[in-house]
């Protein structure tokens, strides 16, 4: 068990030396004795609309309509981000499975490839929202608990991935946070829909050495080198600083694009000019019955990973010896390589969530097929990330003692079976800040 000196390293430069402690925590009892509050005033309303004279009768009745617009601004928000159509696996195109053979090729032009993690700050989630998936957090019930419980929120990092390719030049994978959606009045619902109305910036956490930018220029580099971005989605801590790029081309899926109304934020992507809205057609790559190989030559093949969100992207990277997959928010964490023993939740719903599940097997099914295949989650809070795979990152590649040390830390989490094992299991330690952290037996 771990003392609170080794708990997992949740992302440098945390919000516990540098943010006020939390004021106010909602929680369900909060909830419920509000609501308890609220049926009594609308009780008393209705009894002075129809019993009451004047002024009482105008006061009332403003209540009760007031009442009427709450409930059907919550109705909106719990339809909006849970509504019909679901995400759905991608069909299989019929188009055989090129991919896989140019993959294979790229290995011996893969000399030069780099990938460097870079962390853009930390956004306060719940451990629900991470952990507890199979637990009913999905749907509407899903969005009921995260605004209603706020007992056990915790930091996780945000990461973006710089790949220096032999041929095209620099290429990030997401953006990150962004300076802007730490300040106020950033988000409105005038600006940008259901994100603008639930997305705050209390919940945004950007030191400024972890700046983007800044970290950039720490590798010899500005954003206007920059020649790709491959956004995995457009939820918000992925796309903090996406207008800094107008010069690169921005490649996202077609269905997630055609989704940004639901969790786009409009003012987070406004100044892109060039965009690639790619479809999976290049064929089937091993798990995965489409795929898109980015640019024709095998070195980073994109895949669908429908679920989290409707049009979700991870990609895979080929370094030669290794392969890396970056699984953006398909794998919260590497503990959710087995979704039979931890699930993230799902906002759409059911049909949603086994998409999402559906995804996560045939990411960890990618193992067989590509034996030194490596993951790299985005928001992993354990060590993984922030002693093993940030650490070995340093300088873009990964030796194969690094390797070695990356294979044995997922096979000490998961049982002879592929399950987690019980001392692997997350848990929530709440702490005197306010906010709270992820502990487990093995870190």
């Amino acid at each position: 068990m771990m003392t609170s000196s080794e708990l997992p390293n949740q992302g440098p430069g945390l919000p516990n030396d540098g943010r006020p402690r939390r004021r106010f925590v909602q929680t369900p009892r909060i909830v419920a004795i509000r609501l308890a509050i609220f049926a009594v005033l609308l009780l008393l309303a209705l009894w002075g609309l129809f019993a009451g004279s004047g002024l009482v009768q105008v006061i009332s009745g403003l209540f009760l309509l007031l009442s009427v617009a709450l409930f059907a601004f919550g109705l909106y928000v719990i339809f909006r981000s849970s509504r019909a159509p679901h995400p759905v696996p991608e069909p299989d195109q019929g188009v055989g499975a090129a991919p896989e053979t140019a993959f294979a090729a790229a290995a011996e032009r893969a000399s030069g490839m780099c990938v460097y993690p870079l962390q853009t700050g930390s956004t306060l989630v719940s451990f629900g929202q991470f952990f507890k998936g199979n637990e009913g957090w999905v749907g509407a019930r899903a969005v009921w608990n995260m605004g209603a419980d706020e007992a056990t929120v915790f930091w996780a990092p945000v990461h973006v991935y710089l790949i220096v390719h032999p041929s095209q030049g620099l290429i990030l994978v997401d953006t990150g946070l962004g300076r802007a959606q730490t300040r106020k009045g950033y988000y409105s619902a005038r600006k940008g829909g259901l994100t603008g109305l639930i997305w705050k910036v209390e919940d945004n956490y950007l030191p400024p050495e972890q700046e983007l930018a800044v970290q950039l220029e720490r590798l010899g580099y500005t954003p206007a080198d920059v020649n790709h971005v491959i956004m995995t989605h457009l939820h918000e801590d992925h796309t903090g600083e996406l207008n800094r790029f107008t010069g690169a081309t921005i490649h996202l899926s077609h269905a997630e694009w055609n989704d940004r109304e639901r969790m786009g934020y409009a003012p987070s992507y406004e100044a892109i000019k060039q965009w690639h809205h790619f479809t999976f057609d290049s064929g089937r790559f091993h798990a995965f019955a489409g795929s898109k190989d980015l640019f024709g030559d095998g070195s980073i093949i994109l895949t669908p990973t429908y679920g989290h969100s409707f049009g979700h992207t991870s990609l895979f990277v080929q370094m030669g010896d290794y392969q890396l997959c970056l699984a953006a928010d398909a794998l919260y964490s590497l503990r959710h390589l087995n979704p039979d023993s931890l699930a993230a939740f799902n906002y759409f719903g059911r049909e949603g969530f086994a998409t999402q599940i559906d995804s996560v097997r045939r990411l960890a099914a990618m193992q067989q097929a590509l034996p030194d295949l490596l993951y790299i989650p985005t928001h992993d809070p354990f060590d993984y990330t922030s002693k093993l795979v940030q650490p070995f990152l340093a300088d873009g590649v990964l030796s194969p003692e690094e390797r070695a040390q990356l294979r044995a830390y997922q096979e000490q989490l998961f049982d002879a079976e592929g399950r987690l094992k019980l001392e692997a299991q997350p848990r929530f330690e709440g702490t005197s800040d306010g906010y709270g952290r992820v502990v487990a037996g093995l870190p």
